[in-house]
């Protein structure tokens, strides 16, 4: 018995330590326009928690005055500690073992509950409510009696079930409880487990109406428990393969279609891989569709913070007002390319600009006697094909081909007209200061 009072001595002073850090917490705040960490102090005392803890190391102490440790249940409070838990790893940092971790614990503390609750019920009477039979010695044989006693020797206990044996030809049993009360923890345990299991075992029998009341309670809680752990469980099933059912199926789809028209079994394999490899790198989809479905508020929002920085590379784009600019982010696409792969050829006419989101991308070009080489290697933030992007009819000059895996944002040019024409005064400036730079690029070549 003594173990357990030193157990929760250390868990109250590992509490109260905890308790005096909150104080030394840092926390960010704005001082004449700049960001400073100042330490919390005495602004902890505005928290709600700060008094929650106070209660719970406090009251308890009453206990070793009155001699009543029913105000040791006060330390309950603490479970406050599990919404901070949420608040700071499932929420604040999106931790998926956190989550995990917080719904294993919160089943167990449900479980130590209701075997609290059964020990407060079943195993603290002053009188054992029924006649207990003598054991004969057969059965006496069986028994430890180093670990238990007959229910007349000790006031209270969790009792559980002899083996049965005859009396006047008729099946008796008689009943046993624990030496120690630190053992009824055990029993008390091992019968809510058998509730919880359903498991057809009475080792441990209710007694009088209210063990049955409180046994009644406990099935109903477990059954409500039964249903939260089997609805997590589905929804995490379905959340994982949904997914991907819907995309093997539209790959399927593909490759079928792709087939019927006569396509070579080289080709087919090179779509197929190319699938897989999406899959594996980002589930297959290029730009989440509520992302792209979302209100253009939002919209703005999400692609401003994923993708502005790219529309900030060419000085051109640049230079433009900032509610153009935060409207045209939108109208971004994003693709992700594997090694070896030709993005684009020289010669090849289509209006699009690219911007290397991640990766690296080889440039090359053809000189004057057929022969290819590779001029420059561009890498993450870089960005080409801008005035093919705005001139519809200009021919790229070089060929653009995937070093590693390449993320690229593209933007097609009649994704973007109907801001050009809405913006009319944003169009002239653009293209006044494009049409230098497409004629010194066209008399280069």
């Amino acid at each position: 018995m003594y173990i357990l009072y030193w157990i929760l001595l250390v868990l109250d002073i590992v509490h109260f330590l905890h308790f005096l850090s909150d104080f030394f917490m840092m926390e960010l705040v704005v001082v004449k326009g700049e960001c400073v960490m100042r330490t919390l102090k005495y602004r902890k005392l505005l928290d709600w928690g700060c008094y929650a803890d106070i209660i719970s190391l406090v009251v308890p102490l009453v206990t070793f005055m009155w001699g009543n440790w029913l105000y040791q249940l006060v330390k309950l409070v603490r479970l406050r500690l599990l919404y901070d838990f949420y608040n700071y790893f499932c929420t604040g940092f999106q931790s998926r073992f956190g989550s995990l971790l917080l719904k294993f614990i919160s089943v167990l503390l449900i479980l130590h509950a209701m075997t609290c609750g059964w020990i407060m019920v079943a195993c603290r009477e002053e009188k054992f409510p029924m006649n207990v039979p003598e054991i004969p010695p057969h059965i006496n044989a069986t028994i430890d009696y180093s670990e238990w006693m007959h229910p007349r020797d000790r006031k209270g206990g969790c009792a559980t079930v002899t083996k049965t044996f005859q009396v006047e030809d008729k099946n008796q049993f008689s009943f046993v409880v624990p030496k120690h009360c630190k053992d009824d923890y055990i029993v008390s345990m091992t019968y809510i487990l058998v509730l919880y299991t359903h498991t057809e075992m009475d080792s441990i029998l209710t007694l009088n109406l209210k063990q049955v009341s409180y046994k009644i309670i406990v099935n109903f809680i477990i059954y409500l428990l039964d249903i939260w752990i089997l609805s997590i469980a589905i929804s995490a099933v379905y959340t994982k393969l949904s997914e991907l059912y819907d995309y093997d199926y539209n790959v399927a789809k593909l490759i079928t279609y792709l087939k019927h028209t006569g396509l070579s079994p080289t080709l087919l394999q090179t779509v197929e891989n190319y699938t897989k490899h999406l899959w594996q790198r980002q589930r297959g989809n290029w730009l989440p569709e509520l992302a792209q479905n979302a209100p253009q508020c939002l919209r703005e929002d999400i692609f401003g913070a994923l993708y502005m920085y790219h529309l900030m590379s060419p000085p051109l784009l640049r230079d433009l007002p900032h509610y153009f600019i935060r409207q045209l982010v939108t109208r971004l696409n994003r693709i992700v390319i594997f090694p070896g792969k030709m993005i684009v050829q020289e010669g090849d006419i289509f209006p699009c600009m690219y911007f290397i989101h991640e990766g690296e991308v080889e440039k090359w070009v053809t000189d004057k006697g057929g022969d290819k080489k590779m001029i420059s290697l561009l890498s993450t933030n870089d960005y080409f094909g801008f005035i093919p992007g705005l001139f519809p009819n200009s021919p790229f000059q070089f060929t653009y081909m995937s070093r590693t895996v390449v993320d690229v944002v593209f933007l097609r040019f009649q994704d973007w007209q109907d801001l050009l024409q809405g913006y009319p005064e944003v169009k002239y400036s653009l293209y006044t200061a494009a049409k230098p730079l497409k004629k010194e690029m066209m008399g280069k070549n």
